[in-house]
């Protein structure tokens, strides 16, 4: 499995997982969405054998003196989910961090989304102040 640049091929997988993450906006807004991120944030596509997985989006924040790498978006297709891709995914994105100097891996969710906070957890997260998770890179 490997971390590539995103391929604009891949439209219309990219418009299915932001649905996943964001089911009440319409295809027009999610694809507006995606352009408007992707002036300040670097995106990726998770594949293995040419073969799209899903996708994260990264970007550099400075935190109480710190470098963190936000996890904007982070994808993995509802197929796929369950064999581990996320959780290795995590491992190459927390690898790639530590080489740039980041000292802490960064998201924020929305309070529905159970199923990804249990992910995250799992992953090494803790949560801080409501639905920020925060991991230290060691």
């Amino acid at each position: 499995m490997k971390l590539s640049s995103l391929k604009q091929r891949n439209k219309k997988k990219i418009i299915r997982l932001f649905r996943v993450l964001f089911p009440l906006l319409g295809t027009a807004a999610l694809w507006s969405l995606f352009y408007k991120e992707k002036k300040k944030t670097k995106f990726l596509q998770i594949e293995k054998k040419k073969r799209f997985l899903g996708f994260v989006a990264i970007s550099t924040l400075a935190f109480l003196g710190r470098r963190a790498l936000y996890l904007r978006f982070f994808a993995v297709d509802p197929k796929k989910q369950g064999k581990g891709i996320g959780s290795r995914v995590l491992k190459k994105l927390e690898q790639m961090a530590k080489k740039k100097g980041h000292h802490f891996l960064f998201l924020v969710s929305r309070y529905k989304r159970k199923k990804a906070h249990k992910f995250y957890f799992k992953n090494g997260f803790k949560r801080f102040l409501g639905f920020l998770f925060w991991k230290k890179l060691k």
